[in-house]
């Protein structure tokens, strides 16, 4: 868009003189003729422009050596108006001398149309700079959200896999056998910028696997997942997985957790229902502090999406259904839709 309001702007500042004298009734031969002394001037403009738009600027007033900005455009300037008065002077064939008063506001006016022009080049070049400093800064919050996220889940799967270990060996080993593999994934999937749906929903299998052996006898999980296709940033659901056992799994009493994949009407819907723990469950959760998954997912999706294309609600309710029986006990819902965004051919 900027190169092609440039090109209009160039376009208008060489065609005023041009439609001025057609204007004011003058043949078109006229008009031809006072817009090829113009046009040299249009072209000091424009390398005063770009001089300093591609060169002056990043190069000394961005390093901030201010002087040199200053110096770098008086010798061009000073340069460029040396070869474009000798190209006047030849091309008008000398012409009659001109008045002293003329001449100083005539250089006043070129003097301000100068700076005007450098100005414009400082303003759109420091408005490209901010953008890409805005894309730099939301790239590498990103990634600080991935890195941050990572550690997260690897110390909750860690945690579940030392207390497994204190009267089951075997189990431990097959749960650091399949954690082997679940880090393989956030290792060489999680440093994509899209990962395939297919791979995303066998990672939270595994998790739930794991899962499933330090809470084999309380714990009843109800996956539905499908055959997803399609793309999307990676570990984007498995923060609110987590979130549901993180809140709902318990060692002492029945508990039930239940996830859901689906596609309909241009969204990813991905949906998250869990029991909720005993009140005193819930305290000693509480007191071992967290909360960083769904705030990091918050902010994650707030990167990647505009506020119309994704959708994250969270909450708790009375009651969910959980493989075709409501289940009437104190419950948390999380469910994210995401618009599909399919590729262009």
């Amino acid at each position: 868009m900027d190169v092609a309001v440039q090109v209009l702007l160039w376009a208008m500042a060489l065609l005023s003189p041009f439609l001025g004298v057609l204007a004011s009734g003058e043949p078109m031969s006229v008009a031809f003729m006072v817009t090829s002394y113009a046009l040299p001037y249009v072209l000091f403009l424009m390398l005063v422009f770009y001089g300093n738009y591609f060169f002056l600027i990043p190069g000394f007033l961005f390093r901030r050596r201010s002087l040199a900005f200053v110096l770098g455009n008086v010798a061009l300037v000073g340069l460029l108006r040396l070869l474009l008065d000798v190209f006047m002077h030849w091309q008008l064939g000398g012409g009659p001398p001109i008045p002293s008063g003329v001449r100083v506001a005539s250089n006043l006016l070129s003097t301000l149309v100068i700076v005007l022009f450098i100005l414009s080049a400082i303003a759109l070049r420091v408005q490209k700079r901010n953008r890409q400093l805005e894309v730099e800064a939301a790239v590498a919050e990103r990634e600080r959200l991935k890195s941050q996220l990572n550690p997260h889940f690897l110390f909750n799967t860690l945690n579940n896999i030392s207390s497994l270990a204190a009267f089951d060996p075997d189990a431990t080993q097959a749960s650091i056998s399949r954690l082997s593999d679940m880090l393989r994934y956030v290792l060489y999937e999680g440093n994509k910028p899209l990962t395939p749906l297919s791979e995303e929903t066998a990672f939270m299998e595994d998790y739930v696997e794991l899962m499933r052996l330090r809470y084999a006898d309380t714990l009843k999980v109800s996956l539905s997942f499908g055959h997803p296709e399609g793309e999307l940033p990676p570990l984007l659901f498995i923060s609110l997985l987590e979130n549901a056992f993180k809140h709902g799994a318990s060692s002492r009493h029945a508990c039930y957790i239940c996830a859901s994949l689906t596609e309909a009407d241009g969204c990813y819907c991905f949906s998250v229902f869990n029991s909720l723990l005993q009140p005193e469950e819930r305290d000693a959760s509480a007191r071992k502090g967290g909360g960083v998954g769904i705030e990091n997912l918050r902010r994650r999706l707030r990167l990647l999406y505009r506020d119309t294309d994704y959708s994250l609600q969270v909450g708790e309710r009375r009651g969910f259904v959980f493989e075709g029986r409501m289940l009437d006990v104190p419950a948390y819902e999380a469910v994210l839709k995401i618009k599909v965004q399919r590729k262009k051919h």
